[in-house]
């Protein structure tokens, strides 16, 4: 399903398998040893990829892969539902170098698990030739990101959001954000335990601090057009 967020459409969609998705990921998290990006970046939280880069979740445990088909499999799926809505005649793939087929370790993706008193700050996914990091130089911009809720109870646990970051023309910005919703800085999706959601690279959002014990438990990553 599409909705437009801030004028930018955003797809929201279920696993229809969410013990074979749960499965995949808590494997991965099994396998690979956490670790806090606090230093990297505003985030107080453990995320589960492949040291130093945070790329590629295809490890080896007791001699077999970790691999996510099943999750990307339904990823893919969607993500072409969504960009034929927008009348995009693409493919997206979860690689950096734009071949679905790639064999090596290029899975643009990871897992983020939070505890009580974890968060991640404003941010946004603009990964391309320019970026810093020198595992994404000479690589494409990516167009969509994604994140997959893997563990998430909607009543008690930390809410992702995105933030408006246009700006703003009226003093009475604030008394107008408190009365009317509708001029909210701040939007929530409506999202469950299992559902995915993709998003355009550029949009600003963040996770609130969790108040209650975790884990709160997302897969994550960002998806380029397929070559």
């Amino acid at each position: 399903m599409i909705q437009y967020v801030y004028g930018y459409p955003v797809y929201i969609f279920s696993i229809e398998d969410k013990s074979k998705a749960i499965n995949e990921v808590q494997k991965c998290i099994d396998g690979i040893k956490a670790v806090n990006p606090s230093d990297d970046w505003n985030a107080e939280c453990l995320k589960v990829s492949t040291p130093p880069t945070w790329i590629g979740l295809r490890r080896t445990t007791n001699d077999e892969k970790i691999e996510f088909r099943y999750i990307l499999k339904e990823i893919y799926k969607h993500s072409k539902i969504f960009s034929n809505e927008l009348n995009m005649d693409i493919n997206l793939t979860v690689n950096i170098c734009a071949d679905s087929s790639c064999t090596d370790n290029c899975n643009d993706s990871w897992i983020n698990i939070y505890e009580k008193g974890h968060y991640q700050g404003p941010h946004w996914h603009a990964i391309g030739d320019e970026d810093e990091e020198p595992e994404y130089k000479g690589h494409i911009q990516n167009l969509f990101s994604f994140t997959y809720f893997m563990k998430y109870d909607e009543e008690k646990d930390a809410k992702f959001k995105f933030t408006d970051r246009s700006s703003g023309t009226s003093p009475f910005e604030e008394e107008w954000e408190k009365d009317e919703p509708c001029f909210t800085r701040s939007f929530i999706p409506d999202v469950k335990q299992g559902d995915v959601i993709i998003f355009p690279f550029f949009m600003v959002h963040e996770v609130s601090k969790q108040e209650c014990d975790g884990p709160r438990i997302t897969f994550s990553g960002n998806l380029y057009k397929e070559t």
